[in-house]
């Protein structure tokens, strides 16, 4: 039963549903308990982190991964001890605590690589690209990317090649290379439209969306900011969401700015 529970959570995770894939999950967890399964507790504290990190609710999101650690640690599981630090990492980064989130990045790789796990190495090489991008080291956080980059292509994982793109897209965006990010918010948009994975569709929609807002493109940065802003509030990704509500505040203003009143308060009745 807890099996089923559990499958049911990740398809409701991976849909977006965020509030019923909980549901699921804390029903495996009370049955895993009960029966003392360390590591399907350590896992679904894990999935549990992950859904409230996507909430933006990261308090939560550190105490299921403290959680999920300590249960492999007990186990023993070095490959969930890895991964755990990985996931502790992203939410120090997103807390802007970055030499934290190193740290346990640089954890995180040194046992996937005695593992020789070239998929989470891959994961990590990510992560420490997102980190040196938001330390302003673009030199460092490009070289992560591309190591993390040549991993995937090998492997032939389209949406983790998809995320990498993306992320390259944003380093040449804040380096004012615009051409150069929009070749990669292009490739990684054509990838997430193909898999149909919505999520990075948006990313990817938000970040087009606030290029052409910078090159002028008022209307195609409208159209899709809007789209972003509608994925995101669906999938309950607040953060995601106020991103993408703050560059449609900017559109507005640029709108009136140019005295197109108009264009302003159709966007202001889009987003409420």
């Amino acid at each position: 039963m807890e099996n089923n529970y559990s499958h049911l959570g990740s398809v409701y995770m991976q849909k977006g549903d965020f509030e019923i894939a909980i549901q699921f999950y804390e029903k495996s967890l009370v049955i895993k308990e009960k029966l003392g399964d360390i590591h399907g507790m350590a896992k679904t504290y894990g999935n549990l982190g992950t859904i409230y990190a996507k909430k933006g609710d990261y308090e939560r999101a550190l105490l299921f991964f403290e959680k999920s650690l300590a249960n492999f640690e007990k186990l023993k599981d070095i490959q969930g001890i890895a991964k755990n630090y990985g996931n502790l990492g992203s939410i120090y980064y997103r807390q802007g605590d970055y030499e934290r989130a190193i740290q346990l990045y640089d954890k995180s790789l040194g046992i996937t690589r005695k593992l020789k796990n070239i998929q989470e190495m891959a994961q990590t090489y990510n992560n420490l690209g997102l980190v040196y991008v938001r330390k302003g080291d673009f030199k460092q956080s490009i070289q992560f990317y591309q190591r993390s980059l040549e991993i995937k292509e090998k492997l032939g994982d389209s949406q983790g090649m998809a995320k990498t793109y993306n992320n390259l897209g944003t380093v040449y965006f804040q380096k004012g290379d615009l051409e150069k990010a929009l070749q990669f918010y292009k490739k990684d948009l054509v990838i997430s439209e193909k898999l149909e994975d919505f999520q990075g569709m948006a990313q990817t929609q938000g970040n087009l969306g606030i290029l052409y807002k910078e090159q002028g493109r008022l209307g195609e940065a409208e159209n899709l900011l809007l789209k972003a802003y509608e994925i995101f509030t669906k999938l309950g990704m607040m953060p995601d969401a106020m991103t993408a509500y703050g560059a449609l505040q900017d559109l507005i203003t640029k709108y009136r700015t140019r005295g197109d009143e108009e264009r302003a308060r159709n966007v202001e009745i889009a987003i409420g």
